[in-house]
């Protein structure tokens, strides 16, 4: 039986929330997820401020400091953020699970930033309803935004559409390894298929049919790291969108999550990239995990 490191287990999450039923559903998610752990989450909205003859350029600190905290919530639904707050605490059934709330007055990147600092958080999670509404991309502009912006911890974003009962059975995880990896990046990932006993596909989308030497190198570290977790390796050849041999592995194998890390010499990197994501269909209809490169 392989014992789970409770000193570097994820005990903070941040839920950026916007009254969504997605941003619930990410919340759900997280419960299930987390159940047998001391967790604490954080619901966090981000406002756009609406006070008559203000307009954003004249937002400052210094402005926002002298204004009186009544007219704040004038312009701003705190109270909406309270009874959510409120709902969430009366319906949780689970001692372990703690929950708290937390607004900003500025961009969504910029306050989960400085929520993560602030906070030490170790996980964001949230849920998208994929970018514009359309079915074909997985990922919205503020998931998007937020994988690239916010790079100090890692981030579980769940599809509009996914319901779970339990945690994951199968996970896929999906490198090139084109770079070393260490444990403190790969924790979250190997403390979630250790607490749920769950199995590890190690995906290798190839054009090349063969790895090179420095590859092979960073293949055979990564089994050392993985010694005590079951997994097994696959390698999937593709001709033309990577996207879519990874969302067909998964459906294949009915895996119930997708983990990447985000590093300049991935695929995923590319795609992060808001130029490329209106070019690119990424519909996964799993949660993903996107872990951080080191």
């Amino acid at each position: 039986m392989i014992i789970l490191n409770k000193k570097n287990m994820i005990k903070q999450i941040l839920v950026p929330v916007d009254f969504s039923e997605h941003s619930m559903n990410a919340l759900s998610y997280g419960q299930i997820l987390f159940e047998k752990n001391e967790v604490t989450f954080h619901l966090f909205a981000a406002f756009q401020l609406n006070a008559p003859g203000v307009i954003e350029d004249e937002w400052d600190n210094e402005w926002l400091e002298s204004w009186e905290s009544d007219d704040m919530e004038t312009y701003i639904p705190v109270d909406e953020l309270e009874k959510l707050l409120k709902e969430v605490k009366q319906n949780n059934k689970n001692e372990k699970h703690q929950f708290k709330m937390g607004y900003t007055v500025n961009t969504l990147e910029d306050g989960v930033a400085e929520q993560v600092a602030k906070l030490g958080i170790d996980l964001i999670l949230m849920g998208t309803k994929g970018a514009k509404g359309l079915k074909q991309f997985f990922l919205g502009s503020n998931a998007v935004t937020l994988i690239n912006k916010v790079r100090s911890c890692p981030i579980i974003v769940v599809p509009r559409a996914y319901t779970a009962i339990a945690g994951p059975k199968q996970v896929v995880f999906s490198t090139n390894f084109k770079r070393p990896f260490n444990t403190k990046e790969l924790q979250p990932l190997m403390d979630l298929l250790i607490q749920w006993n769950a199995d590890l596909k190690i995906v290798q989308l190839m054009e090349d049919q063969y790895l090179d030497y420095r590859q092979k190198i960073h293949r055979d570290a990564l089994v050392v790291l993985l010694k005590k977790i079951p997994h097994v390796f696959n390698k999937i050849m593709f001709d033309s969108s990577e996207t879519e041999a990874l969302r067909d592995f998964v459906m294949e194998t009915q895996s119930d999550m997708i983990s990447l890390i985000y590093h300049k010499q991935s695929f995923f990197y590319g795609l992060m990239q808001e130029n490329v994501v209106e070019k690119t269909a990424f519909n996964s209809t799993v949660p993903l995990l996107v872990l951080r490169g080191l």
